[in-house]
């Protein structure tokens, strides 16, 4: 499905209904990585799953390096669904979104679900590394970023039980506009820090990381949960970066416990 929103097109995958889910895919992924919350939730929740401007289908008319534009879109979505509020799930970049609709569009976020994320801003050597990255994808395409993030993407026992798995997140990375990814890098080397303003965060908040993740170290989850008011830590043992593709089940059955518990 396409909703025509802020001079762009987001295309989007709704399935099921009941309590409005929107989830929020990484960085430079598309809304596939939810296919397995998209088959397992939608039985009794409405599980919406765009693709960010410049990802999967959705195109980049312009690039302004902002995590609110993000945000901002997703707001219009919920606008063209007439959803007033949503259980909101951001992954990795995802999150950093999350942090910023919660900030700017609080009336719009009944529950959060922060997974494997963080509240920090990039630090020096973080940015240093985004625009390293940016000018290889300027010079040599997509190809330099899918290599490097599907070094560490995943658990080791999941690069070796489900090769498969693997290659369709690595085949997911390819495809990803050029645009896209520099886009989507220049927002989060200049994201905002949440980390010192995360005791006003008081609504429902679900933490999900995984201690086999590379890419966020799980220390970042548990200094979130020291901060914030209401939030509860689930945390996975056996999964890496894509904890919702490694273990679908484990992370669809804390997703149901917590929304149950929000009623």
């Amino acid at each position: 499905m396409k909703a025509d929103i802020n001079g762009t097109t987001i295309e989007y995958e709704i399935r099921g209904n009941g309590d409005p889910l929107l989830l929020i895919h990484g960085f430079p992924l598309s809304r596939k990585i939810w296919e397995p919350q998209l088959s397992g939730l939608s039985d009794q929740y409405m599980v919406i799953a765009p693709n960010l401007r410049g990802y999967g289908e959705s195109p980049l008319p312009f690039s302004d390096y902002k995590m609110d534009t993000y945000s901002d879109d997703l707001v219009a979505l919920l606008d063209s669904l007439k959803i007033e509020k949503a259980i909101v799930g951001g992954m990795s970049m995802g999150g950093y979104i999350l942090f910023n609709m919660i900030d700017r569009y609080p009336k719009r976020v009944k529950a959060a679900i922060f997974m494997v994320t963080t509240s920090d801003a990039d630090s020096e050597e973080g940015k240093k590394r985004r625009q390293m990255l940016a000018d290889l994808v300027l010079t040599k395409g997509t190809k330099p970023v899918a290599d490097a993030f599907k070094e560490i993407l995943f658990a080791p026992d999941t690069k070796t039980e489900h090769p498969e798995l693997v290659e369709s997140i690595y085949e997911q990375m390819l495809t990803t506009s050029p645009e896209g990814i520099i886009n989507g890098l220049f927002a989060m080397r200049d994201r905002k820090e949440y980390t010192s303003r995360l005791f006003q965060f008081k609504l429902p908040s679900l933490i999900i990381c995984a201690r086999l993740d590379q890419t966020i170290p799980r220390e970042k989850s548990l200094d979130m949960l020291s901060k914030m008011p209401n939030a509860t830590l689930y945390s996975i043992p056996d999964a890496g970066h894509m904890v919702g593709m490694e273990q679908p089940e484990k992370v669809n059955q804390e997703i149901r416990n917590f929304i149950s518990n929000l009623q």
